[in-house]
């Protein structure tokens, strides 16, 4: 039992470096700017396709997935980068001016970034779990923000616990942390995801 136990935990740290390790490597590859969007993209589908197998979890796949899912990763990737940068120098902009109005509008944007990096996290999920033109896509991940509040919270508290060891133990960035919160976003949507298959289904029938 204890033995079972702990190989199973055993394994379920091994995928998590292992798949960490991958996505620091590809985000290098593609010079960090062109990397990151497609690295975030395939450790996502990777664990989505293998989750805890770590045999099957290797360099050759992953390279092929990277290079599938750079178009599409790379324009998901930069057109939420472009919103959250509009937003983010508006946000700079505005905690300059002081007065309730201002303070307001601050934490308004504050909302909105975070609500952006939600739906940007939701949009990686379901870019792996469905085959949606791009518009679709985005259009799919907002839906997904509103539509339950409970799996959103629990989101927001699963990755902001993840930050904060980051915060704490930065070491964690290297093993640990890029995968936690895309495997966090896989398990957090598997209701949602089911719910939309069988909404699928039916409307096929």
């Amino acid at each position: 039992m204890i033995g079972a136990l702990l190989e199973t935990i055993f394994t379920r740290c091994f995928v998590i470096i292992k798949l960490n390790l991958f996505c620091i490597a590809l985000t290098l590859i593609g010079l960090i700017v062109v990397g990151i969007g497609p690295a975030l993209l395939t450790i996502n589908q990777l664990f989505c396709e293998q989750q805890w197998d770590y045999k099957q979890i290797t360099w050759k796949k992953t390279w092929v997935l990277y290079k599938q899912n750079w178009p599409r990763a790379n324009q998901l990737f930069f057109t939420f980068a472009a919103v959250g940068l509009f937003i983010g120098y508006s946000l700079y902009l505005a905690v300059q001016v002081q007065g309730v109005i201002f303070l307001i509008i601050d934490f308004i944007l504050v909302f909105v970034m975070l609500a952006l990096f939600i739906t940007y996290s939701y949009a990686i999920v379901l870019n792996n779990r469905f085959e949606i033109s791009f518009l679709n896509l985005i259009k799919l991940a907002c839906i997904t923000f509103y539509s339950n509040f409970f799996m959103l919270i629990k989101l927001i508290i699963s990755i902001g616990f993840v930050l904060v060891m980051t915060y704490q133990f930065p070491g964690l960035l290297m093993f640990a942390s890029l995968a936690l919160i895309q495997i966090i976003c896989v398990f957090t949507t598997k209701k949602w995801i089911v719910m939309i298959e069988r909404k699928i289904v039916v409307e096929g029938d």
